[in-house]
């Protein structure tokens, strides 16, 4: 269970994007797209590069108007301590900025993860979580806080048991 817990939790933050998935994993790739309309050329590239623990995903994209958007995405994976670590951070069309990080961590009996976001008002929020499992129950907890981005918390606890039929 704890072994599915984390690669979950790996696949889910280093292969967000089903280009990844189309390119085949672990793959560097360039991909440059121009596509021209009535209303101009449509420019777009994606960069994959392979890390020593991970990789970058770099995405760009220029309107006919010449606004242009980007987005960068770093994954790492610690193997020493178990953890998986995602940072994006970007701009928008009108010039803006964001970022947010997410880490996920195995522990001995499940797993935590964080995140935060900064929006492009500066605010920032986050979120935590705590979940562990208890075999001889086939419990599952997931103890969960959210902070807005005006501080306040908000807690919330989710149990969960999976029993399976011995009998079939």
């Amino acid at each position: 269970m704890k072994k599915l817990i984390l690669l979950s939790l790996v696949t889910a933050l280093a292969f967000s994007s089903s280009q990844s998935f189309a390119l085949g994993k672990g793959k560097n790739f360039n991909v440059n797209q121009s596509r021209t309309t009535a209303n101009g050329t449509f420019n777009r590239n994606v960069q994959r590069q392979t890390t020593e623990n991970g990789f970058t995903k770099s995405r760009s994209a220029t309107l006919p108007n010449g606004q242009s958007k980007s987005r960068v995405k770093e994954v790492s994976v610690d193997q020493d301590t178990q953890t998986a670590t995602k940072t994006v951070n970007g701009t928008r069309l009108n010039g803006e900025s964001y970022s947010r990080t997410s880490q996920a961590t195995r522990t001995d009996d499940g797993y935590t993860t964080s995140s935060s976001r900064t929006g492009i008002q500066g605010n920032t929020v986050s979120k935590n979580t705590n979940a562990s499992y208890d075999k001889d129950s086939g419990t599952v907890t997931k103890n969960k806080e959210f902070i807005d981005a005006q501080g306040q918390s908000h807690t919330s606890t989710t149990t969960r048991t999976v029993t399976t039929n011995q009998s079939e």
